[in-house]
């Protein structure tokens, strides 16, 4: 069945039940199916079984709690400011990469940060267009795009328009 033919299914992750139950309701009006996990803990759960819970786009919060990472990461969040972006480029993106004829699912950021790194995103990619990069410089940053290439960015300050702009966000492609 491809996707157009199926409600499209949503994860999000995120550990304030209040926005994470808004979040929810504003895309299950909208038309999706939401699945909802109340941290990193639970995602990763979701996601250890890739096939059987097939997600076409993840909705990441980045200031979360870090107490579920592995201790060589909690340093890498200054204090959970980081925790969704440390998760998932070490815990979710090995995943992933274990289920390589699997599609990446888009993945959302929703963050009061999302102007800055859509910003910083744009940035590297325009280095890939550089002449002055590198090859083996060219080979990182594709190898990174390849996965948070795909990375798109929702301010959490505009809650009003979320539906609006997350229906930019899935349908960019399609």
């Amino acid at each position: 069945m491809q996707i157009e033919d199926r409600k499209k299914n949503i994860l999000i992750i995120e550990d304030n039940y209040v926005s994470s139950a808004d979040i929810a309701g504003v895309l299950r009006d909208g038309g999706y199916e939401v699945k909802a996990a109340d941290g990193i803990a639970e995602a990763d759960e979701l996601l250890t079984n890739w096939n059987d819970n097939s997600f076409d786009c993840l909705i990441i919060d980045l200031n979360m709690n870090n107490t579920h990472l592995p201790d060589d990461l909690k340093d890498k969040t200054l204090g959970g400011v980081l925790t969704g972006w440390i998760w998932l480029y070490n815990v979710a993106k090995p995943i992933f990469e274990s289920y390589p004829d699997t599609e990446i699912p888009k993945i959302i950021i929703y963050s009061v940060f999302a102007e800055d790194l859509n910003k910083r995103m744009n940035s590297v990619r325009e280095k890939m267009n550089n002449k002055s990069t590198t090859d083996i410089d060219k080979k990182k940053i594709d190898e990174e795009l390849k996965y948070f290439g795909r990375v798109e960015f929702i301010e959490k300050t505009k809650p009003n328009s979320f539906l609006e702009d997350f229906n930019k966000v899935i349908n960019k492609g399609n």
